[in-house]
């Protein structure tokens, strides 16, 4: 476990280790090749900070000579629990013993769009699934009323929120509700949306804290 890794340290003792860096450990650290842990706790001392120009310049070098002038972008976004890491910190670690499914884009469209036939037969694992890959899916929309008419979806049928509940807690009238689960969603007044996805967004929350993780 990572936390029994953790304790293999005493924070006070490096702490007082970074605090007691001088220049000189900076110096030193900066003009090598290769860095060990102590070289790394003298950069982050309070000693390194009349350093942080030179360390930018550095970083800058080493950067350009490792990727060119280019950006790369890691942008996680979990569409599985699948993984062949083993890191200690991770619930999704390859060697813990939960169920795991891959769905393709797909299936992810079928999901979002109430066909679960591709999910596993565990209803309590369907039910974690079909609500954050309904979310996922349409979070990922740019039309806004379109984005708002696949949450009430997601709520109405996966977390069994009656629309008279939504528009109840909305302050508006249920056919508000209806306009925007429409296909394509009809006109409803910006007041009267803007109440539903304030109720929308405080359900979001609320169900996602309160759900299991997958």
């Amino acid at each position: 476990m990572f936390s029994s890794e953790l304790e293999k340290y005493s924070w006070e003792d490096i702490t007082a280790c970074i605090a007691s860096k001088r220049s000189r450990d900076v110096e030193i650290a900066l003009g090598k090749e290769h860095l060990q842990l102590d070289d790394f706790m003298a950069l982050v001392s309070p000693a390194a900070a009349p350093y942080i120009e030179h360390m930018a310049a550095l970083s800058r070098l080493y950067t350009q000579e490792r990727f060119g002038k280019t950006i790369q972008m890691y942008v996680p976004l979990y569409i599985t629990n699948s993984c062949t890491n083993h890191c200690v910190y991770c619930g999704f670690n390859h060697n813990n013993p939960i169920a795991r499914i891959i769905l393709t884009e797909k299936e992810i469209e079928k999901v979002a769009s109430g066909d679960v036939e591709c999910l596993p037969k565990e209803p309590e694992f369907r039910h974690k699934i079909l609500s954050k890959i309904g979310f996922l899916y349409f979070g990922a929309i740019d039309d806004k009323v379109m984005k708002l008419s696949g949450f009430l979806k997601v709520l109405i049928s996966y977390h069994n929120i009656s629309k008279m509940t939504i528009a109840k807690m909305a302050c508006v009238e249920e056919k508000d509700i209806d306009k925007l689960l429409s296909n394509p969603p009809r006109k409803v007044e910006i007041e009267a949306k803007y109440k539903i996805a304030v109720t929308v967004m405080e359900l979001r929350f609320f169900l996602k804290n309160c759900e299991p993780p997958v």
